[in-house]
């Protein structure tokens, strides 16, 4: 965003902060861009958390047990400090952890940040998962440990107040199996790969209906966010589907069909019927997206950062590529993803109906395939991975019980290290990190790297909170509604050097204050104009107040308000994409305007 605010924000929401400490820094001001911290010096913090084997957490270890090594290069160890996390109730009620400030990490208060993200799928069943997340909820989180809840399409504030997130979950544990059941029904067959990813209206309300009895946590639509290759794999899985429905269709001819061959191996290997295939990608993708999303949302926290995700069969599709990716960006931003694996071992596969030109058969598999038991490995694999490369812990094929106290007891004692690189070159490239004890047998969690990238982090809670929202909402291909944005006008200017907009907004759902009789409501609002390559030929960052007296803001509310705003553009665009943030309601909305044919 060329002379704008936006380009020092866009490029602070790419820039991860937390990754690095800053020392001997130095503080940079000017009229365009809010004060910010240029590192000269560098430290990389590193949470490290270790088990024995009767799994709890050792907490005698000195600087003397531990060596790092960057990209296989021995490291001096700069700082060393070890620290158990206890009970602080007085500490409860402390605001949520955003970042005001860069601080010593060192420094950081006495609580965990949990981020709680439910995968798709049935967590309860046999071995009561949800029960269990709900004990460790309310059983094993301190007093002072802020938490939030995610689910579905939908997502909590952080809070202190464990009894209200352990209500969601006693609601969740009566309902998320028949809405999951209603969900797989719906995304089935064709509808799901090529129809919209939108949860209907009906099965819209009972998702809502889980987190109601809650509005204190302020449960609202999830931000999307998407990986960098999120369209990559959502093509991959549309041709996969494509290739097994053929083998499918061939199978059925009973030789009345030429077999192919690349569609037969790849139906080998995923080990799945067409239908099982296409229930499973887009719940799959769905949950990968939310991860992206998840770590969004923690990236701006300080202290101790933890995300616990409970998943049923993993996050891993077979003929995809695994989560390398989303694992380096979680290490990069200090968040440890603790996974719990709800679906026990690969069971046989249900009963299925075989349709062909002579006779209509129930097929039926006593065990397992061993393309399904093939997949269950590779899926837990990358789960495990995912645990390691982040400094989190992986629970598979455990009780409840088990699982729970097991990340319970690793989260409960940190080590905090930290060393200035030897290699100072900033470069982008993710940069490994190792950590050895000189005592055998233990179970050592840390990140394992990060991206060498120049940190310019701005000191204002606002901006890092809207800079990281607007960039996953305007990669975000589908409509956000949490706000209704309707572009009402797009036209250019006499002379083609910008593009004149009228945009008409539902204040509804808006954050207003109020003084003086006058009503007001600050938004952001992003402006991007394409051409028909791609190529952007405008774009703006503004920050727009609503200002209404109290007839005005009724008048608003039946009517909508109207904004007028003009984009400078370089060549006549294709599309224009309006993205717009409410940060006092955390909300967005996003509309589109296509011209011409």
């Amino acid at each position: 965003m060329r002379h704008s605010q936006g380009s020092a924000l866009l490029l602070a929401a790419l820039l991860l902060p937390g990754a690095l400490w800053p020392v001997h820094a130095r503080q940079a001001a000017s009229q365009q861009a809010p004060p910010v911290i240029r590192s000269q010096i560098t430290l990389v913090p590193i949470d490290v958390r270790v088990v024995g084997r009767d799994g709890l957490p050792v907490t005698d270890l000195t600087e003397r047990d531990f060596t790092i090594l960057e990209d296989g290069v021995p490291q001096e160890i700069r700082h060393f400090s070890s620290r158990p996390f206890t009970a602080d109730a007085a500490a409860a009620a402390a605001a949520p952890p955003f970042r005001q400030s860069i601080q010593d990490d060192a420094a950081a208060p006495n609580r965990r940040v949990v981020l709680i993200v439910l995968g798709r799928g049935r967590h309860q069943a046999v071995s009561k998962y949800v029960d269990g997340l709900s004990r460790f909820v309310t059983g094993q989180l301190l007093p002072q440990d802020h938490v939030a809840l995610m689910a579905w399409n939908r997502a909590t504030d952080f809070t202190t107040d464990h009894a209200a997130i352990a209500a969601i979950l006693a609601r969740y544990r009566e309902q998320h199996e028949k809405i999951e059941s209603d969900l797989r029904s719906w995304f089935s067959g064709l509808r799901a790969v090529y129809a919209s990813r939108e949860i209907p209206p009906r099965i819209q309300a009972r998702v809502d209906a889980v987190f109601d009895d809650a509005p204190e946590l302020r449960p609202r639509a999830l931000t999307p966010s998407a990986s960098s290759d999120a369209g990559a794999r959502a093509v991959a899985a549309r041709v996969a589907a494509d290739e097994i429905v053929r083998d499918e269709i061939a199978q059925a001819a009973e030789g009345g069909m030429l077999r192919d061959m690349r569609a037969e191996i790849l139906a080998a290997l995923s080990g799945m019927s067409f239908e099982e295939y296409v229930a499973q990608a887009p719940h799959i993708l769905q949950d990968i997206g939310s991860l992206h999303a998840a770590i969004d949302y923690l990236r701006y926290l300080e202290g101790e950062k933890h995300l616990l995700f409970l998943t049923e069969n993993g996050i891993d599709i077979p003929l995809l590529s695994g989560n390398q990716g989303l694992a380096r960006i979680a290490s990069d931003a200090r968040i440890a993803v603790d996974i719990v694996q709800t679906g026990g071992v690969a069971s046989a596969p249900p009963p299925r109906v075989v349709h062909s030109a002579q006779a209509t058969r129930t097929v039926m598999q006593p065990a397992p395939s061993f393309a399904a038991v093939a997949n269950q490995g590779f899926s837990v694999r990358d789960l495990r991975m995912i645990a390691d490369v982040s400094g989190g812990h992986m629970m598979a094929f455990k009780t409840s019980a088990e699982a729970f106290t097991g990340i319970g007891n690793a989260m409960a004692f940190q080590y905090l290290l930290a060393y200035a690189p030897s290699r100072s070159a900033v470069d982008g490239r993710f940069r490994t990190i190792e950590i050895r004890t000189t005592r055998p047998g233990l179970n050592v969690q840390y990140r394992r790297g990060y991206f060498a990238s120049p940190r310019i982090v701005p000191l204002d809670r606002r901006d890092f909170v809207t800079a990281g929202r607007m960039r996953a909402a305007a990669q975000y291909g589908d409509r956000i509604d949490h706000i209704k944005v309707d572009i009402d006008e797009a036209k250019p200017s006499g002379d083609g050097r910008t593009l004149d907009i009228v945009l008409k907004l539902n204040v509804a759902r808006m954050s207003f204050t109020e003084a003086a009789g006058i009503r007001t409501a600050s938004l952001d609002v992003s402006l991007y104009a394409v051409n028909s390559g791609r190529g952007r030929v405008g774009e703006s960052l503004s920050r727009v107040d609503l200002r209404m007296t109290g007839d005005a803001y009724q008048r608003a509310l039946k009517d909508g308000a109207r904004v007028a705003l003009r984009l400078p553009i370089t060549a006549g665009p294709r599309q224009l994409k309006v993205v717009v943030y409410d940060y006092g309601a955390d909300l967005l909305g996003t509309a589109v305007r296509r011209f011409g044919s």
